[in-house]
């Protein structure tokens, strides 16, 4: 006997499910993935061109929005607004009274169970919090972390300590907001924020594909890594990386290779990065597994950012070996060992020292990557993922 279907609507107004060749994209897809195992579920969103999977309990939504013709200038009472009014929600999340009028019509005009979205800002700007004990939030990079790593990039004070205050601002909001929803998912254990804060890790889309065992016979000392390129914390750890890291290691090793797989956004970045000796940009990469399978080791030299690093999990699942950052790290210590299962490095000294040592020991680097696959089919598994989501909705 089929147990009966809970009905949700699956809000993605910017952002199309059913792709996922990007990570932000990945997770949306499994989510939704997740949600139509046990629900029967409508799905909202603004984007794409109406054309979508057909898929047993899944229903689409499409509404046109509206485009604006013109950019508009924005004042230095614009920029500022904010922090003077720091207290009110709309200074921090903008609220889109067009989007949030089309989904309340559609929410009177059916009987939802609950609600799911990805980002608290997209609850907020679609008026999704007027339904917040139906509501479950995946969270994931929190909205004060994302107000840091603007103020990182900006050169002026001004600039910095604008985006410090709304970090600042940002965190409290979030935490008042979210004390008010049915369910919200954090893909960080360290960053669980009020009683209704549920763990939902990232997870390695790809879980069915799989490199053999590395054989430095067959194998390059080639280098890897595979991300979003037009991602500023991605382009500025590269950038980090070929000047401070790279250089050293090719004049120790001058038969090392980089090869930086993703989209490329920004020509630019070819032009760039393709001056340093041995490296190369492949572009967008049609199977992850022939990308891995040639390469010793996996670097994930992210600085800033918040949530996981999906590139960290997706390196294990491929059965590679790979260094990163205490950043790109972050969220993991729970389930991998610094030393055992992969290499976190503090300094540039360290990533060089172990770039090579992974480069040239075929046992310790084997060892290590069987160490992290053994983990990451432990503890970051599809089904897992699906587990978390149906007890969360149950």
């Amino acid at each position: 006997m089929e147990i009966e279907r809970k009905k949700i609507l699956f809000v993605s107004p910017d952002q199309n499910p059913f792709e996922h060749g990007i990570g932000t994209t990945q997770r949306t897809n499994l989510l939704l993935k997740a949600c139509l195992e046990f629900a029967e579920v409508d799905v909202f969103t603004f984007s794409g061109n109406r054309k979508y999977p057909v898929l047993p309990h899944c229903n689409v939504i499409f509404r046109e929005k509206k485009q604006l013709t013109e950019k508009k200038n924005i004042s230095k009472w614009e920029k500022w607004k904010p922090i003077i009014v720091f207290w009110k929600r709309e200074s921090i999340f903008p609220f889109d009274q067009e989007s949030a009028e089309e989904i309340r019509k559609i929410i009177t005009e059916n009987q939802y169970d609950f609600i799911v979205v990805r980002y608290l800002s997209k609850a907020v700007e679609c008026g999704l919090l007027d339904f917040s004990s139906k509501l479950i939030v995946d969270v994931d990079d929190l909205p004060s972390d994302q107000y840091r790593m603007r103020a990182a990039e900006f050169n002026s004070l001004s600039g910095k300590i604008r985006n410090y205050i709304l970090a600042f601002s940002a965190y409290f909001m979030t935490r008042r907001m979210l004390g008010k929803v049915h369910c919200a998912f954090f893909p960080n254990p360290t960053q669980l924020m009020g009683e209704n804060a549920v763990y939902l890790p990232n997870i390695p889309y790809y879980q069915q594909e799989v490199c053999p065992d590395i054989d430095f016979s067959k194998v390059p000392k080639r280098i890897c890594f595979i991300g979003e390129l037009g991602h500023p914390p991605n382009e500025q750890g590269i950038d980090y990386f070929l000047e401070n890291i790279y250089t050293k290691l090719h004049k120790k090793m001058p038969d090392a290779e980089f090869y930086i797989g993703g989209k490329i956004w920004y020509p630019r970045l070819k032009e760039k990065w393709e001056k340093y000796p041995n490296v190369h940009l492949t572009g967008y990469v049609d199977s992850l597994s022939d990308f891995y399978e040639q390469s010793r080791v996996v670097v994930v030299p992210i600085y800033v950012g918040g949530g996981t690093n999906i590139k960290f999990l997706e390196a294990a699942r491929m059965k590679r070996a790979c260094i990163t950052t205490q950043s790109g790290f972050r969220g993991f210590d729970a389930f991998f060992e610094n030393g055992k299962d992969c290499f976190v490095v503090k300094n540039t000294d360290e990533f060089v020292e172990n770039l090579i040592s992974l480069l040239t020991d075929e046992s310790q680097n084997k060892k290590m990557a069987t160490n992290a696959y053994e983990k990451v089919k432990q503890y970051f598994s599809k089904e897992k993922f699906n587990k978390i989501v149906k007890e969360a909705i149950k």
